[in-house]
């Protein structure tokens, strides 16, 4: 399995929910360790056109939901609160 493409500040990211069929493209702007944090502002635009259904547990972090290009954590040391990683090539699936 080839290595995914390090990730780099300026890269515009997709974030899919494949529940409600919604993805939204994200560019990264602040690095924060080995990964890039999110304003708090893309998490909340993520989150409404992802999953605006209120009360919906469909999705993650940002309302995404299924496969994704990159890993999205949760993360108490950012004031947004979501980090964005590369996918070890251990988690990237063959399909």
């Amino acid at each position: 399995m080839p290595r995914p493409k390090p990730l780099k500040r300026g890269d515009v990211i997709t974030v899919r929910n494949d529940f409600h069929n919604t993805q939204i493209n994200l560019r990264l702007c602040y690095e924060w360790r080995s990964g890039f944090e999110l304003t708090p502002s893309q998490v909340q635009r993520a989150r409404r056109v992802l999953c605006g259904v209120k009360d919906c547990t469909c999705g993650g972090a940002l309302g995404e939901r299924g496969p994704q290009d990159v890993a999205i954590c949760d993360s108490i040391d950012v004031p947004s609160g979501v980090v964005i990683f590369n996918k070890e090539p251990s988690d990237v699936s063959s399909d």
